[in-house]
């Protein structure tokens, strides 16, 4: 799962990622510009939980992309 949002926003995407702490078996934090994140989470678990985190992070405005790569 992979998430772009501003700087400020990290509080956010921490909630959500500590609700669902269970799926994420690594998660990278990267600076792509001056106050811009990307996020990657690798998951594994049930798939109507990775479609709620995803959910989790769409429907929140603050995020910029949100894009699911199922493997």
């Amino acid at each position: 799962l992979i998430v772009v949002h501003a700087d400020e926003f990290d509080d956010q995407v921490a909630r959500i990622k500590h609700a669902y702490e269970d799926l994420i078996r690594t998660h990278l934090h990267n600076k792509i510009d001056g106050d811009r994140c990307m996020e990657m989470f690798f998951l594994d678990g049930d798939s109507k939980k990775i479609q709620s985190i995803t959910k989790g992070f769409l429907t929140d405005r603050k995020m910029d992309t949100v894009k699911l790569v199922a493997l």
